[in-house]
């Protein structure tokens, strides 16, 4: 048999909660009727049972816009409980450096959307399938393209080194990309200030000089000047005869 003062310290416990997060009563009424129902020994069964269930827990029932509960309301259900909702954080990967100010905690879950097939959710293991005349990924690579967005956070944080790496010698900058893989294969890793990136080596800055050359408008994209840079080159040697 329960003893009278645990069982109406769990109660209050309880009831005082839900009555904090819901001022209609609701929640606080519907656990009481669920306390009165059982005598002391079917108390101690059920909290018994609940202490070992790992999935039996309180549930607050609410009705949105009605009877929602505000940050205020949480707060003090917390105190209440003793809970503490700020914490300062320890990053042990990190030499367990420890947040200057507490920062709010909670629990964030972390799971595949299942309408998302596996292949879609993949990470691609190369980038050899390209459009030949722009240079972008296509087909199975195609997962390796970056976004816009993902172009402007790098922009926003400052991240410029990797934005030179994603945007050219792993993107379309083939000049640049047989110096990195010739660095690798020879001596097993590269360093980005390593490579020299030549504007003619850009399929996508050749492409677009194309067009504007087409159309009678001069840039700097690749070189200023009028003429491509494989006609300024003169005409190709011969074979044979």
């Amino acid at each position: 048999m329960a003893k009278p003062s645990k069982r109406k310290e769990v109660e209050a416990a309880v009831l005082s909660t839900m009555a904090t997060l819901d001022k209609t009563g609701l929640n606080s009424r519907k656990y009481a009727e669920f306390f009165r129902s059982m005598d002391d020994a079917k108390f101690k069964r059920w909290l018994e049972a609940f202490l070992k269930d790992e999935e039996e827990n309180f549930f607050l029932e609410i009705i949105p816009h009605k009877n929602e509960p505000s940050l205020g309301d949480i707060e003090k259900a917390a105190k209440l409980l003793g809970i503490p909702l700020e914490e300062r954080v320890v990053f042990p990967a990190n030499g367990g450096v420890k947040t200057k100010d507490a920062v709010p905690v909670g629990w964030l879950l972390i799971k595949r959307h299942q309408q998302i097939v596996s292949k879609k959710n993949s990470l691609a293991n190369g980038i050899r399938q390209r459009n030949q005349r722009t240079g972008q990924v296509t087909g199975d690579s195609k997962a390796a393209r970056e976004s816009d967005m993902e172009n402007y956070a790098l922009q926003t944080v400052g991240a410029n080194h990797a934005l030179k790496e994603l945007m050219g010698a792993r993107a379309d900058d083939m000049h640049s990309k047989k110096q990195m893989y010739g660095k690798i294969s020879t001596e097993g890793f590269v360093q980005g200030g390593e490579l020299k990136p030549d504007p003619q080596g850009k399929v996508t800055l050749n492409t677009i000089n194309v067009l504007f050359l087409g159309a009678g408008i001069r840039t700097d994209l690749v070189s200023n000047s009028l003429v491509l840079n494989v006609s300024a080159k003169g005409p190709r040697p011969k074979v044979g005869g």
